[in-house]
Parts: structure tokens; C-alpha cells; sequence
């Protein structure tokens, strides 16, 4: 254990601090609710690789998962800088002929 700015850290008993950098390296375990940035101007930068999924909770028992599929090459997905809906489709879609065409309704 120690101490930053008399704040006692890693003691044999949990404690909090305030800081305003953390850094740490190896494996790190955050249990519970997880707060990263608290205003919009906040940048949060990952680097590394991410799991291939993960779920954002909403109200009751909603969620909403996001998952990869395996890629055999490296692949980018963009999403616009727009205000609008992302379609799903509900089987794989080929090449872009296949989603070229005008919409019907």
C-alpha cells in the first residue's frame, strides 16, 4: 500500500482518492458501475485490442449487444456523422451491388 496526497491507496482495507491521472500497467479489474469521462468534451482514447463484443444496458432488463464476426483480414467499419437509423439485415449481404439499390418504401 501507500499513500497519494495523503490519500491511503492499496492499503490492507479498501480506500478512494480523487486523482486526476491513473495509470497502471498488466491486467486491471474494474467491478461495478464504470464511469469514463463525465462531459461531452471529454476524450476517451482506447488502444490495444477490445473484446469482440459488448452489451450497453438500458432500462429494465433492455439491452443492446454488439458483437464482431470473425474477420479473415483486417476490416473497418465507419459509422456516419449523421443523425439517422443503422439497417440490419437479418442474412449476410455480398459485395456492393447488393445494397445499392433504391429503396421501396
Amino acid at each position: 500500500g501507500g499513500a497519494i496526497g495523503g490519500t491511503t491507496v492499496g492499503a490492507t482495507s479498501p480506500s478512494t482518492g480523487v486523482f486526476t491521472t491513473l495509470t497502471a500497467s498488466g491486467a486491471v479489474t474494474f467491478d461495478g458501475a464504470v464511469t469514463l469521462g463525465n462531459d461531452a468534451a471529454d476524450t476517451i482514447t482506447i488502444s490495444g485490442t477490445l473484446a469482440s463484443s459488448f452489451t450497453m444496458a438500458t432500462s429494465g432488463a433492455s439491452k443492446i449487444s454488439l458483437s464482431t464476426a470473425a474477420a479473415s483480414a483486417p476490416q473497418t467499419v465507419t459509422i456516419p456523422a449523421t443523425t439517422g437509423t443503422m439497417v440490419v439485415v437479418a442474412t449476410a449481404v455480398t459485395g456492393v451491388a447488393a445494397v445499392a439499390g433504391t429503396p421501396t418504401s
